[in-house]
């Protein structure tokens, strides 16, 4: 039950780091870029997070292991091929294409952060594993 709770307190930091994100991109403070590179390292971290506790301490079958990996993977790989587009500096929200970029990232990120919530919906921490 802890671990359960845990990763869904990871699941929701996550989502304030990416509120943060979006607010980031309406207020344009003079540190922003700054800002920008520590937030989206802060939701990798989450993301590392809730991989490891949902492999750890949920109970799953293999297809959902595999699932949840490929949506992981599938997340990451949009992540990345965004930051070598668009790396912050570059980073230009009249352009339609970063912006698209940015709109594939979010699609990507409601697909794994919907596919965590399932998990955590249908199995129960493994209570055993708690050191």
């Amino acid at each position: 039950m802890v671990k359960k709770v845990l990763l869904i307190a990871v699941l929701e930091e996550m989502e304030r780091q990416e509120k943060k994100l979006e607010t980031l991109f309406e207020t344009r403070p003079e540190d922003w870029q700054e800002i920008y590179t520590s937030t989206r390292r802060q939701i990798r971290l989450c993301i590392i997070e809730m991989m490891n506790l949902a492999q750890d301490h949920l109970n799953m079958s293999e297809e959902d292991e595999r699932n949840l990996r490929e949506v992981a993977e599938t997340f990451r790989w949009r992540v990345e091929k965004h930051q070598e587009r668009w790396p912050v500096e570059n980073i230009n929200l009249d352009d339609e294409l970063c912006v698209d970029s940015f709109r594939k990232v979010r699609r990507a990120s409601t697909e794994f952060k919907a596919v965590v919530r399932a998990l955590i919906n249908h199995y129960r921490a493994d209570e055993d594993k708690i050191p």
